[in-house]
């Protein structure tokens, strides 16, 4: 009787930790999230923090999976999505955003802007082509001519008109930025500088400030507080 009585414990507590484990495994990339837009036929953000967005022209469309309504097409005229005021959330020590980007085309275009676009304050990720593709990952002090501290790019970048992952990280306490493509590390540079973010700025997805506008698909953008792990990035990718 004592045995029984102790291997229904044994299972229990096993039970009970595999429950636990699976369920941190599943909340792992939900931690620290500012705001979250799966895209699904709408631009709500599913954070809880509520920064919905408005859509100007972008149209529902299918995703990596081929589901119905669940990402957003942008023609690269007019379309993008609206999000008011997002200078009072946005991340200044530690930011990461990932997201899912299937271009239509190799021009200058945003994928995503903090508005307005200040040289001291910029957030922004986005494409541009001047003979050779390159994707950028612009996060506080930009300044012109020679390098700037807060960009990091990667070039040549291959455009093509596939689904790709991208993950952009910023980091002041741990001294970096990154930029991640489809689960691997494609560059990453020393960054001292925190954003300096003191006034009003609206977010904008799929263009830049009234110009650069995105061409093709985006789904599934996250933007965390914090910096997302190696794990945490092949999670999302593999999602």
């Amino acid at each position: 009787m004592k045995r029984i009585l102790f291997g229904l414990l044994i299972a229990l507590i096993l039970g009970n930790y595999s429950c636990n484990k699976d369920e941190n495994e599943d909340n792992i990339t939900e931690n620290d999230l500012v705001s979250y837009y799966p895209l699904n036929g709408n631009a709500n953000d599913e954070s809880g923090n509520d920064y919905h967005g408005v859509i100007y022209g972008a149209s529902p469309t299918f995703n990596r999976f081929n589901n119905a309504n669940s990402a957003f097409m942008f023609d690269g005229v007019d379309d993008y999505i609206f999000v008011e005021d997002y200078g009072n959330i946005v991340p200044i020590h530690e930011i990461s955003v990932s997201m899912w980007l299937k271009p239509n085309d190799t021009k200058a275009q945003f994928q995503l802007m903090l508005c307005p676009d200040v040289d001291r304050f910029a957030v922004s990720a986005f494409y541009y082509h001047d003979g050779v593709n390159t994707t950028f990952w612009d996060y506080g002090w930009l300044r012109t001519g020679g390098d700037s501290p807060g960009r990091l790019y990667y070039r040549p970048e291959p455009i093509d008109t596939l689904w790709h992952h991208y993950v952009f990280i910023s980091s002041i306490e741990q001294n970096f930025m990154k930029i991640y493509k489809d689960g691997n590390l494609i560059n990453s540079k020393e960054y001292p500088l925190e954003l300096q973010s003191t006034y009003e700025r609206d977010l904008k997805i799929g263009s830049g400030d009234s110009h650069s506008y995105y061409s093709g698909l985006i789904d599934e953008i996250r933007i965390y507080n914090k910096v997302l792990t190696d794990n945490e990035i092949s999670e999302l990718y593999f999602e």
